[in-house]
């Protein structure tokens, strides 16, 4: 569909209704390495930072370190889960049989949504005034799902009108 830096992003493949389309990565992979190994760092410091204390007074740190450190893990996961995203996460969406399989995928993580063709009521493309925010909305159940994050205009304006045309919002 479009290419950027030499290769191509989005890959769309319309047979008849069926529709497969695949969104590799959006970024350069260097600054979500960088992003996971200053995150593993500085966790490495907030548990010796949090651990020292924890150990000079056992009694205390049930009630008063625990909590801290539980909070620390779940900001941890959360920026490295982010981390892996950007560098390996890959979107696939696929129509068949009635529904939209949206299935996103880094190295073994796997998430699939199975959303049926007859409870969409909207697909329309979210595009910012800045560069790298556009994606496309699809309304389905009353509940908004955001596929394609961070791709270009024209990607989101193409990708939302092939989604219509396949879940058959346009005639």
């Amino acid at each position: 569909m479009f290419n950027v830096h030499g290769r191509r992003r989005v890959h769309v493949n319309l047979r008849g209704s069926r529709l497969s389309v695949r969104i590799d990565r959006q970024n350069f992979r260097g600054s979500y390495f960088l992003l996971m190994c200053l995150s593993t760092i500085v966790f490495g410091q907030f548990c010796d930072m949090v651990l020292g204390p924890a150990l000079r007074r056992p009694h205390e740190s049930l009630y008063m370190v625990l909590p801290i450190f539980v909070l620390g893990i779940l900001l941890y996961i959360l920026v490295f889960s982010w981390g892996l995203w950007g560098a390996f996460g890959i979107e696939e969406i696929y129509t068949e049989a009635g529904t939209l399989r949206w299935t996103r995928r880094a190295l073994n993580w796997t998430r699939v949504r199975d959303i049926p063709l007859h409870d969409i009521t909207e697909i329309k493309a979210i595009t910012s005034w800045h560069r790298f925010r556009n994606s496309v909305e699809v309304t389905a159940a009353q509940k908004r799902r955001k596929i394609g994050d961070n791709l270009l205009r024209e990607e989101a304006l193409e990708l939302a009108q092939h989604l219509r045309r396949a879940s058959g919002l346009t005639k």
